[in-house]
């Protein structure tokens, strides 16, 4: 099936004339993507599934044209599913259109909330893609909307030039524990964490994003 670089999300009013799934046969990886983009209430273009998810416009443009087989990696696949807001039966099409019968488990959003130390994920570009309210709240701001439109380097840290060093760091190591970090807050001022991060990788070696956890620093911990 060619895929037109012309695609548009499907207006509401259209909506009824969808073609409906097909299940008598088993579906490519794009051709299950390019379902579930064109769902009604969440209508994506290959653009705006990239800026919300992280990934590069041209892989997810190449998944649909059939130019690449599917996603190597779970890593991919759960970056979509979070994109794209699928609920467990979508997130299992999709995961077995990409050759694995069911996604990892593990706890969505709604249970990270309730975690009383600051979670997050983040591109190597510097945006947000996910925090969750402990973390939102840390830093002063109202809710995961206004977060997600600011810089991490520029908005998030006293000196941006420490997310320079940060971002060095991990792609050596893969891994960093209660690394000091001077963080800024919505006010200004300026608060002492821990950062413990993991660089999650695709197939290739290429970053695709951060994932970690941001805390409070003891009162004697060194942040220079």
């Amino acid at each position: 099936m060619t895929y037109s670089s012309q695609w548009r999300p499907v207006a509401l009013h259209e909506a009824s004339r969808l073609p409906r799934l097909v299940v008598s046969r088993p579906l490519d990886f794009g051709d299950t993507l390019r379902h579930l983009m064109a769902r009604p209430t969440h209508l994506f273009t290959p653009g705006w599934l990239s800026k919300v998810s992280g990934i590069p416009k041209a892989t997810i443009v190449n998944w649909l044209e059939g130019r690449v087989k599917c996603p190597r990696s779970e890593g991919a696949l759960r970056l979509l599913s979070d994109a794209l807001r699928l609920n467990p039966a979508e997130t299992t099409l999709l995961y077995r259109a990409a050759g694995i019968e069911e996604p990892a488990r593990h706890d969505g959003p709604a249970a990270f909330d309730r975690i009383p130390v600051g979670l997050y994920r983040t591109t190597p570009e510097g945006r947000i893609l996910y925090a969750n309210s402990t973390l939102i709240e840390t830093h002063g701001y109202r809710n995961l909307r206004e977060y997600q439109t600011l810089d991490v380097a520029a908005d998030l840290y006293a000196s941006p030039s420490q997310r320079a060093a940060w971002m060095a760091r991990i792609a050596l190591a893969g891994t960093l524990r209660r690394h000091p970090v001077k963080a800024k807050k919505a006010d200004g001022s300026v608060i002492a964490l821990l950062d413990s991060a993991t660089a999650v990788r695709d197939p290739q070696g290429s970053i695709l994003y951060f994932e970690g956890i941001w805390e409070p620093a003891g009162p004697h911990t060194d942040t220079n």
